[in-house]
């Protein structure tokens, strides 16, 4: 039997991991059978069991492939110079699937392993807005990374149907106001 290279291998990987986000993004990660990543695959059982144990292994190498991208679009965006809290939020969001995103933060309540990436993640994250943000002191590393929750969640689960750079305006707007 000839051996399959390793591109092909990864390119398989990556078609599973996609099918998988597209499943998952619909319907959630407990709704979302092994069956139904397989037909949006287009590969039989076997195909994706060669590349995945199971449904689990997918979800571990989903969130860290979703959330290290994101990382590092928000770290080749804080190398860029000195960007706006919108631009950084707008890196965040550039290429995400805000309802995978959800899905992966709900995971990560029920998940120790997780919860695990996403601590590990996080922290690269705030560490990376931390070096941007200096300046302002660490509240406001701690509120960007609310901010930026907020508007994946108001996109997906409060029904706003706003692109992120006009939530992202929206917000600069709202702290540009003055309180009573």
């Amino acid at each position: 039997m000839p051996r399959v290279s390793q591109e092909h291998l990864d390119a398989r990987r990556r078609q599973i991991l996609d099918a998988a986000a597209g499943c998952f993004a619909r319907n959630g990660f407990h709704a979302t059978s092994m069956t139904d990543i397989q037909a949006a695959a287009g590969l039989s059982t076997g195909g994706v069991y060669r590349h995945f144990a199971g449904k689990d292994n997918i979800i571990v190498a989903l969130t860290n492939q979703v959330v290290d991208s994101m990382v590092e679009r928000l770290r080749d965006t804080a190398e860029e110079g000195t960007p706006s809290v919108a631009r950084l939020i707008e890196a965040m969001h550039a290429g995400a699937d805000a309802a995978l995103m959800v899905q992966i933060w709900a995971e990560a309540g029920r998940n120790p392993k997780i919860a695990e990436i996403m601590r590990r993640h996080g922290d690269r994250l705030r560490a990376t807005v931390r070096s941007v943000l200096a300046p302002c002191g660490s509240d406001l590393v701690e509120g960007f990374v609310a901010l930026s929750v907020g508007v994946f969640i108001s996109q997906t689960r409060f029904g706003v149907d706003a692109p992120t750079d006009r939530l992202t305006c929206a917000v600069r707007e709202l702290l540009a106001q003055e309180t009573v």
